[in-house]
């Protein structure tokens, strides 16, 4: 979102480059070498070009062959009436010479010169998603929806690009200490806060950083931190009590929370808000975001709409020097039904549909002036139990349940064939995957394992949310449960109301739990720090795995500190084995995620998560 980024080395990015001193900003290393795969249907932007005549000065080779006769005097050697004698003799000798000459030559040649897309300023973008945000602010929020929206209007320090190289966005460059415990952030100037509008500063930054241990969710991605603090106007220190390997890849990751930078609000600056001390102590930015980014929030109406207007004292430009961002606004539009966002961007009510189920792909792709895109992203769907309590505190009977589950079946009939089936928590693209087909599908050997466990029949509740495809999986999951005795009735609530209650869970109440997440590429923020206790994630304290006793809790640690990429990837395929061993959760699913758009809508990115936007440099043509 800064004018003209630059991208950084991959190569010298983060583990290898945190063996320097000072660390120049570098690129995701090969670490992240592993791209998603290509678009299902890729989006080609058609431009215009014209014939060009140009005459040019062309150099050309000729060979000149050509006789050239030239004396040449030589000694022979003869014998004249018997005495010896010498003279010299001349003769001509026949040489042929090649000449080389150089010559001009004028030719015409037809050349394909581009015409420079123009970007058209104004409209709305209207978004068909998946629900309503749960709360604005970015540091507590607990749900996809409430990170998409937020990140409207906030901002991160770094940021990736398709390819996962890192580019700077309020931060134009870091430094490490030798000791690896400390980095120094240098930030960009004349940065301004939406409402407040003064500048942002490093004593925004360091408050920001040091929020985020104020609550579960976003300190279980700042593990090992100490405090953040300011060196100067634009200038923050930010120490760790131990090395924190995958920090700026925290940073600039669109699904962890805390990493969006917000204001360090006083009393007068709050009135401007519009909230009091003890307003904002008590909610913070849940329902007034004030942030540095595109674009500001204007009205929203839970369940129906978020609203966005352009932020006309942005500071990023693009790389022609124009001002961002080009839309006038953003208007965000809840729907969980697949296929009734489906409907919304046929009829042409939003201009795009989000989380497009494969089933409904052949009408969109039948529809006039729509486009589709696609890729197996990291939407990560399976099954949780409880630890806590029995039987599933034994692991035969959590064993059970994966061999009752039929994934390829799942896949096929939850998801219309639309992802893959998932044998560990990574997806198959990811470069540290390691497929562990422990469990494959035995109803029989799951009926066996809960004999041997002691258990004929069990009865309770499959939890889970209203978001597809999470009800047809779960439906096809009750089923295949039913058939070894194991009878779940179907809960579904809301996103907001399933995190909350997750949290403390009622075994009674929920037996079995339907989980979707969006894996975040790094093996320790996708999956490490979801195993910190309180951890702060809905997972780590529903679950409640035994970390100790599976060793998944050094691995944690390990994936939190290790600086050596070997070891790190050697980390990460125990943690997959472990996970799938243990049974800590059942792998069923990656989608496919598929995006419907109106091919007015210009120069959109996607990326793998989902979550980020280039909400600044999208237009919509007339």
């Amino acid at each position: 979102m800064s004018t003209a980024p630059k991208k950084l080395d991959r190569r010298k990015f983060l583990y290898a480059g945190l063996g320097a001193a000072i660390v120049v900003v570098g690129g995701l290393a090969a670490y992240f070498a592993t791209r998603p795969p290509e678009v299902v249907e890729k989006t080609v932007v058609q431009t215009q070009v014209q014939t060009q005549v140009q005459t040019v000065e062309k150099p050309v080779e000729k060979v000149i062959t050509q006789t050239i006769e030239r004396p040449v005097e030589r000694t022979v050697v003869t014998t004249i009436a018997g005495t010896p004698t010498t003279f010299v003799e001349t003769v001509t000798q026949t040489q042929v010479q090649t000449q080389v000459q150089t010559v001009k030559e004028v030719v015409e040649k037809t050349v394909e010169v581009p015409k420079e897309i123009q970007p058209i300023y104004g409209d709305i973008f209207k978004i068909a998603t998946f629900a309503s945000p749960s709360n604005f602010d970015p540091h507590v929020a607990p749900d996809h929806p409430s990170l998409m929206v937020a990140e409207t209007g906030y901002e991160y320090l770094f940021r990736y690009d398709q390819a996962f190289n890192l580019v700077p966005c309020l931060a134009e460059r870091y430094e490490v200490s030798g000791d690896k415990l400390e980095y120094t952030l240098f930030l960009k100037r004349g940065v301004l806060w939406q409402i407040i509008d003064r500048e942002l500063t490093a004593e925004d930054v360091a408050y920001s950083l040091n929020r985020t241990q104020e609550f579960g969710i976003s300190r279980s991605f700042f593990p090992n931190f100490d405090k953040a603090e300011a060196v100067d106007k634009y200038t923050v220190k930010v120490r760790f009590k131990q090395p924190f390997a995958p920090f700026l890849f925290v940073l600039a990751n669109p699904g962890a929370r805390g990493n969006m930078v917000v204001p360090k609000l006083s009393d007068e600056e709050l009135g401007k808000v519009g909230l009091t001390r003890e307003d904002f102590t008590k909610r913070g930015f849940a329902t007034n975001m004030v942030g540095t980014g595109p674009f500001m929030i204007t009205e929203f109406k839970r369940g129906e709409f978020e609203r966005f207007k352009k932020n006309t004292k942005y500071w990023a430009k693009d790389e022609k020097g124009r001002q961002l961002p080009y839309l006038d606004g953003l208007e965000f539009i809840p729907q969980p039904d697949a296929s009734i966002r489906a409907q919304l961007v046929r009829a042409g009510t939003v201009d795009m549909a989000l989380g497009i189920d494969a089933k409904d792909l052949p009408i969109i792709q039948a529809t006039k002036g729509l486009r589709t895109i696609g890729q197996i992203g990291t939407y990560f769907g399976h099954i949780g139990m409880n630890w806590k309590e029995k039987p599933f505190s034994d692991k035969r009977m959590r064993q059970a349940v994966a061999h009752a589950i039929n994934k390829e079946e799942v896949l096929k009939l939850a998801l219309a064939g639309g992802g893959e089936v998932a044998w560990s928590p990574l997806p198959s693209w990811n470069k540290d995957y390691k497929a562990f087909k422990t469990y494959e599908y035995n109803p029989e050997k799951a009926k066996a394992l809960m004999k041997e466990v002691g258990v004929t029949e069990i009865t309770g509740t499959l939890y889970g949310f209203t978001i597809s495809p999470a009800p047809d999986t779960m439906k096809v999951v009750q089923r295949h449960l039913a058939d070894v005795n194991i009878n779940l009735e179907i809960r579904t609530v809301d996103i907001g109301t399933y995190v909350a209650e997750l949290r403390n869970r009622d075994f009674q109440k929920h037996t079995i739990t339907m989980h979707i997440w969006v894996d975040k590429v790094e093996p320790w923020t996708s999956l490490g720090q979801r195993l910190y206790s309180p951890g702060g994630t809905a997972f780590a304290e529903g679950i409640n795995p035994d970390l100790e006793a599976t060793g998944l809790g050094a691995i944690r640690d390990g994936l939190a500190t290790e600086l050596d990429p070997a070891k790190r990837a050697k980390l990460t395929e125990d943690l997959q084995r472990i996970w799938v061993e243990e049974v800590v959760s059942i792998p069923l699913w990656f989608r496919a995620n598929y995006w419907a758009v109106n091919e007015k809508i210009k120069n959109m990115i996607v990326e793998p998560q989902t979550i980020n936007y280039n909400w600044e440099s999208i237009w919509k043509e007339k």
